[in-house]
């Protein structure tokens, strides 16, 4: 009985294998051709991502010194508000006596302030005048440094 059951498994098994066999013999991977092995190569090269990147970092260069040409803005907000009022009192004739005109202030005031919130606000605008020359040359510098990231990436 043992024999048997030994002898039904191994005959499975060899039918298992033998129908199992040519189903993977088919499902063999595609050739790789010539052009899927160039795109890949191209896909995958550090060397071409790191002139690519170069020459993103060279655009990008150029724009922001392209900026400089043009006029410059900026505001400036200050805020402030006294924490406790305080008051002064100016004596009469503290800022000088005179014969003709008298004391300087003829009576005594006193000076009082509140506690209120003040705001100065500042803006300006400059365009370089000047030095566009020297902005111009420098941009045009950078063209062609962007124009040799470019040919030395091949694109």
């Amino acid at each position: 009985m043992r024999g048997l059951a030994m002898r039904v498994f191994l005959a499975a098994a060899v039918l298992y294998g033998v129908t199992s066999f040519p189903l993977a013999a088919q499902d063999q991977p595609d050739v790789l051709t010539v052009d899927q092995a160039v795109k890949n190569a191209l896909a995958n090269n550090r060397v071409l991502k790191i002139t690519s990147l170069q020459l993103d970092e060279e655009k990008q260069g150029y724009l922001a010194l392209k900026t400089r040409r043009y006029p410059s803005f900026s505001t400036y907000v200050f805020a402030s508000q006294v924490l406790s009022p305080f008051s002064y009192t100016v004596q009469a004739g503290q800022f000088g006596k005179y014969l003709i005109i008298g004391p300087i202030p003829a009576n005594s005031t006193p000076i009082t302030t509140g506690q209120v919130f003040t705001a100065h606000v500042v803006g300006s605008a400059s365009q370089p005048l000047l030095t566009l020359y020297k902005i111009n040359s420098a941009l045009a510098g950078k063209g062609l440094s962007v124009d040799m990231a470019a040919q030395q990436n091949g694109s």
